[in-house]
């Protein structure tokens, strides 16, 4: 059995998330609406909060076979609480994160869309599009190039999406977020 795993947060200014997850802060961030079609609860889709433990989840591997066997017969049921505990459950040390995963059982709900290419042109095995109104803002880092401005700029033009840009407090150590471009 396949999954595929999107990892989502709630914070947007976590200077430590931005150095870790956005090359140092010239990277981009998608705020999504979890409205869209996208994320809605399907037949093996499970978007929900990540909880955060001192304990690794409970792990039988006979259960958790029979759970595998059991998905491969009835792949449009939700299956085995062990296997979504095991996709959304992390260690205390990572709670700043406030993250939520949407974990994919049932691959064939998300075959219509297009997958992603590798700078060189070709397909990337597993990894799909988000579709284009799922996006509700573009947050550039606050160290993010001139020319990486322009072409957001340009893409939230087209598409009518909001673009911010994160930027250096004056006085704390925190960065906050400034509009761009507002959509609409």
């Amino acid at each position: 059995m396949k999954y595929s795993i999107l990892s989502l947060t709630k914070v947007h200014d976590s200077i430590l998330m931005w150095a870790h997850y956005c090359e140092d802060h010239t990277g981009f961030v998608v705020e999504v609406d979890i409205q869209n079609y996208f994320f809605n609860q399907q037949p093996g889709v499970t978007l929900r909060e990540v909880s955060y433990t001192k304990n690794r989840p409970k792990f039988s591997f006979p259960d958790f076979v029979a759970s595998l066997e059991d998905q491969k017969t009835h792949p449009d049921e939700n299956h085995s609480s062990q296997i979504q505990d095991i996709f959304h459950t992390k260690s205390n040390d990572w709670q700043y994160e406030e993250e939520w995963r949407l974990v994919v059982s049932n691959l064939s709900n998300y075959a219509k869309l297009e997958d992603c290419t590798s700078c060189d042109g070709n397909p990337v095995p597993g990894l799909k599009k988000l579709p284009i109104d799922a996006f509700n803002t573009i947050i550039l880092g606050c160290r993010g190039s001139y020319d990486h401005v322009a072409q957001a700029l340009e893409f939230g033009k087209q598409n009518n999406i909001q673009i911010d840009q994160m930027k250096d407090h004056s006085t704390d150590y925190k960065i906050v977020r400034k509009n761009l471009y507002k959509s609409g």
